[in-house]
């Protein structure tokens, strides 16, 4: 049998390059250990991706614009009549001024517990950003338990704490009991006032005295002799001793009114300088 030799076509091989083909295997690889990863380790990557894209957009349109960082403070005039000093407002401004807002909302607390601090008789610190680079802030104060008035200064008291009130203001006008103080030494006698007897203690002989002497004009502390002078409407003028009890005083009083004969004639009468049971009386 007979066979014809046939001349197949020629077709060209395509060639495949060896840096195509290692990564073709390498990248078949890399899907092969992928596939083996559990599904919540990609939860895992992209919750991480998220919190990091997240806080780069938080940082970029809160701490880094320059709108937010407070270079000027408002007070509220409302708070400047109530209490205006300027050691005060200067002490809020140095822990506001410069900063961003952000941050200073978020440590509001601490930034008024310091203010609380340093000047007890403050109730609260409001602030109110207003667009931009401004704080508003509206101070609202304690009013003083007790005014002390020395020489031609006037003070307000809270909590132990002494501060100066100043003319033109309306903390501690109304509703408060005026103590003058009296010394010849005009520097010691704030110094010294509370040496003898603590406030708390002090309030609660003003209470006692406000309770039995009504008709109360004037009210005035010795420090130094721990003493307590009260001036009747009728130009009276009561001294008690308050290094000792108040209520046995007031009982003595309440006696010598009942049975002295001459009490409306009398202009001092001193409850405390003698024996429990003594008291001096000038007409």
């Amino acid at each position: 049998m007979v066979q014809f030799a046939v001349q197949k076509k020629f077709i060209k091989q395509k060639s495949v390059s060896p840096s195509l083909s290692s990564w073709t295997s390498i990248g078949k690889k890399a899907w092969w250990y992928i596939r083996k990863i559990p599904v919540l380790y990609f939860w895992i990557f992209f919750g991480i991706l998220v919190v990091f894209y997240g806080g780069f957009l938080l940082l970029k349109y809160t701490i880094f614009v320059p709108e937010y960082r407070i270079s000027k403070i408002d007070y509220a005039l409302s708070s400047v009549q109530v209490y205006d000093d300027p050691y005060l407002y200067k002490s809020i401004s140095s822990l506001l001024l410069w900063e961003n807002l952000y941050l200073i909302s978020s440590n509001s607390n601490k930034i008024i517990g310091k203010i609380k601090k340093d000047y007890p008789f403050v109730e609260d610190v409001i602030m109110v950003y207003k667009w931009p680079n401004t704080l508003l802030v509206k101070v609202l104060f304690n009013q003083p338990e007790l005014i002390l008035l020395h020489e031609d200064k006037k003070f307000g008291m809270y909590k132990w704490y002494l501060f100066e009130l100043f003319s033109g203001n309306s903390l501690g006008l109304s509703g408060i009991v005026n103590l003058e103080i009296l010394s010849f030494n005009s520097g010691g006698a704030l110094t010294w006032l509370f040496f003898l007897q603590s406030p708390d203690d002090l309030m609660d002989d003003i209470r006692i005295i406000k309770e039995w002497f009504p008709e109360i004009q004037w009210l005035s502390y010795m420090p130094g002799g721990h003493r307590m002078l009260v001036d009747l409407w009728n130009n009276r003028k009561v001294y008690i001793n308050n290094a000792i009890p108040i209520e046995p005083q007031i009982v003595n009083y309440q006696l010598l009114k009942k049975y002295y004969s001459d009490f409306n004639l009398l202009k001092e009468i001193d409850l405390g300088s003698l024996e429990s049971d003594k008291i001096i009386v000038r007409k």
